[in-house]
């Protein structure tokens, strides 16, 4: 599912951000309160721009399911911290595109603060598509 336009890779998926009410971008909200330094927020970048361009058919265990959270994926991503940004195909082009619904942080094998956050963001999502808006990268 990789575009090639004069030899550069050009991205397959739209992704977004989840916002709450205030229409806070939540993804951006995260990173402020848990102080993510300039090697998280890249390796966070990284990470969306491959999600971007290859949907999930990234690197095997990279793009998780949710355990009893359906329709709910993570991304494992290893910092100085597990961060851990859950996500969803859609909501409105299921097949092209994701929505990043939370950032989240894996300590002890539990995430912080738990996916099931994620679910009732992807259900108000589902209620209201205005609730998000086009991916903001952190650099």
């Amino acid at each position: 599912m990789l575009q090639l336009i004069l030899g550069v890779e050009q991205a397959v998926y739209v992704l977004y951000d989840f916002c709450n009410q205030g229409e806070d971008n939540l993804i951006s909200k995260w990173a402020a309160k848990e102080r993510l330094g300039k090697r998280e927020k890249a390796t966070l970048d990284v990470k969306f721009d491959a999600l971007a361009l290859h949907g999930t058919d990234l690197i095997p265990k990279l793009l998780a399911s949710v355990d009893n959270q359906p329709g709910i994926f993570k991304l494992r991503i290893q910092t100085t911290r597990a961060l851990r940004p859950m996500l969803c195909k859609g909501s409105v082009l299921m097949e092209e595109e994701f929505t990043i619904l939370l950032g989240s942080i894996e300590e002890n094998g539990k995430l912080r603060p738990p996916a099931s956050v994620a679910t009732t963001n992807r259900n108000e999502l589902l209620a209201d598509s205005d609730r998000r808006v086009i991916h903001e990268r952190f650099e």
